[in-house]
């Protein structure tokens, strides 16, 4: 009968990063709690059909390795309900520029993807390569590539994932909210 349907859904999360002060190292480590609520996702009223909760984990370094060189690691972990995912790369960054407000570095890795299907293997690789201009653009291109058991529909072909990435660095609090008391 309904055609649409409200709900609140509730999360968490925390971050903790601590960064070498002389170098580009540094490390996050976080996770979140998502769907705390447990929101029911049905149109029928009688049926009682709630989302599970989510729970995520997830590290970030990079390593200066040499002036112009970085290591890049991430993982991540993903559990919901009886599903699993887990998630890691491992990239080198190479800095053209490391001039303040003209960095320009290229960036190249491979991503590895697990999850609870799969026998517990692997059912993705994804290699990728990037351009990072100014601190705050970042380009890049990554190919997923199947190799899970589930080959009849994707015969081990993944595809082409394209990012275009602006982070904007300084906020003006005043152009914001021009009339807001506290200013950071």
């Amino acid at each position: 009968q309904s055609q649409s349907k409200f709900y609140a859904d509730f999360g968490a999360g925390v971050n903790w990063r601590y960064a070498v002060d002389t170098t580009r190292t540094f490390f996050n480590v976080g996770g979140g709690w998502y769907h705390i609520n447990r929101p029911i996702k049905s149109f029928d009223e009688e049926l009682e059909d709630m989302i599970p909760w989510r729970f995520t984990i997830h590290g970030m370094s990079v390593w200066q390795l040499r002036s112009k060189l970085d290591l890049l690691v991430d993982v991540i972990g993903q559990y919901q309900g009886p599903h699993t995912e887990h998630l890691i790369n491992l990239a080198a960054r190479y800095h053209l520029n490391l001039n303040k407000g003209k960095e320009v570095a290229l960036v190249g890795g491979l991503a590895y993807r697990f999850n609870d299907g799969n026998n517990g293997r692997g059912d993705a690789l994804a290699p990728h390569l990037g351009l990072q201009l100014y601190n705050t653009w970042k380009f890049g291109l990554s190919y997923d590539i199947n190799i899970s058991d589930f080959n009849i529909a994707t015969n081990n072909f993944g595809g082409p994932e394209l990012s275009i990435i602006y982070i904007r660095r300084k906020v003006s609090v005043d152009a914001l909210c021009p009339n807001c008391p506290v200013h950071f």
